[in-house]
């Protein structure tokens, strides 16, 4: 595979694509034989759609959706690093709800989706084959990851927003009884 004019094995292609694509942040770069920020950028492009039609949908006025490309992060007291990719509703008062996608460098076959920080779906590798052969039954496989995806995240993105109210109100009572 050939990315920004020089020439790449499909795997390291396709991370170097991302990079020059901007849906991969550019440093630090993956290791040579990382895995994860691949299979963030793969599924993330898969549900990208998705999540922005379901938070778009939950969007209040004065808030926006925002989006953020694959990058790392730091995970723990051990700083174990991770590459996500982050979608949220924010506005001039911070980050109401945020989605993110997360592979673990030392569990590179483990594609995690938290919401504000909770975990609330998890899969394997092997079940997002499609990604890569992309046709047949192996599709049908990959529209259903997607959908348990999508399902567990606007139940977890409903519940906060509702909580977020809840406080809000709580609030709003406290200061005018």
């Amino acid at each position: 595979m050939v990315a920004s004019g020089r020439p790449y094995c499909s795997r390291h292609g396709n991370i170097m694509a991302g990079v020059f694509e901007g849906t991969i942040l550019a440093a630090p770069l993956p290791d040579i034989d990382n895995r994860a920020p691949g299979l963030v950028r793969a599924v993330g492009r898969a549900v990208e759609p998705h999540m922005t039609k379901l938070l778009g949908e939950q969007r209040e006025e004065g808030s926006e959706l925002t989006a953020r490309p694959v990058g790392i992060a730091y995970l723990g007291i051990e700083r174990r690093r991770a590459w996500t990719r982050r979608w949220a509703l924010a506005s001039h008062t911070g980050v109401s709800v945020a989605v993110v996608l997360l592979v673990d460098e030392e569990r590179p076959s483990l594609l995690s989706v938290t919401v504000d920080g909770n975990e609330v779906f998890r899969t394997e590798r092997w079940a997002l084959t499609a990604l890569r052969v992309g046709a047949g039954k192996e599709l049908t496989q990959l529209d259903e990851v997607v959908g348990e995806m999508v399902t567990a995240v606007l139940a977890a993105v409903t519940k906060r927003l509702a909580e977020l109210l809840a406080e809000a109100a709580r609030a709003k009572m406290s200061r005018h009884p």
